[in-house]
């Protein structure tokens, strides 16, 4: 049962064509293997470099790209010190494993769901409770993955690093669909203050 968080507007919906999303997700997973897996063996541009092609396409076909690119870097900004908190606390370290702050490759990955709030993670936003499970839980998995395939080193042991990553993750994402709710509002709130075109 969906909680008391009031559902994202309708207009959200037709942001983007109806054909985006399912390519979007599509891209978006291929994008993070294929970035993680190549920062495992310390290719390191090639994350950013899939990224920065998944958020040209994503302003191209939004309809209000500046909203779109708002958010994309609002998550940025988040992962920069998620990332960074995780570690200073010593709890993950990731590749090229010589700096206390995370390297591109890491934290581009946060301009995937950046991207996804008006697109195949909508769902989320009158689901928050279940939002904060989902992204911790598909966070934690995700680390696991990056450790597997070297791109992560957990220096104080798996689980505590997992729990760190998903704690961070967990927390992120209500602020992610809270900012994009408020950019949803301010939009349609602009809209109604619009003259109505004589008919």
């Amino acid at each position: 049962m969906p909680d008391s968080a009031a559902p994202p507007p309708a207009s959200s919906a037709r942001l983007h064509p109806t054909w985006y999303p399912p390519l979007q997700l599509a891209l978006a997973l291929c994008a993070w293997c294929a970035g993680v897996a190549c920062a495992g063996r310390l290719q390191l541009l090639v994350a950013p470099l899939l990224a920065a092609g998944l958020v040209a396409l994503h302003a191209a076909v939004s309809r209000r790209p500046g909203e779109e690119l708002r958010l994309i870097i609002s998550a940025l900004m988040l992962g920069l010190l998620a990332d960074a908190l995780l570690a200073a606390a010593g709890l993950v370290r990731p590749a090229p494993f010589d700096g206390k702050f995370a390297p591109p490759w890491q934290l581009v990955q946060w301009t995937l769901p950046g991207a996804a709030l008006h697109t195949w993670l909508r769902w989320m936003g009158s689901r928050r409770l279940l939002a904060t499970i989902a992204a911790a839980v598909a966070a934690a998995l995700g680390g696991l993955v990056a450790h597997t395939l070297g791109a992560l080193r957990f220096p104080t042991g798996t689980l505590p690093a997992l729990a760190g990553i998903a704690l961070s993750w967990g927390l992120a994402m209500p602020m992610l669909l809270s900012w994009s709710a408020r950019l949803d509002r301010h939009r349609l709130r602009t809209a109604a203050a619009l003259p109505t075109p004589p008919g």
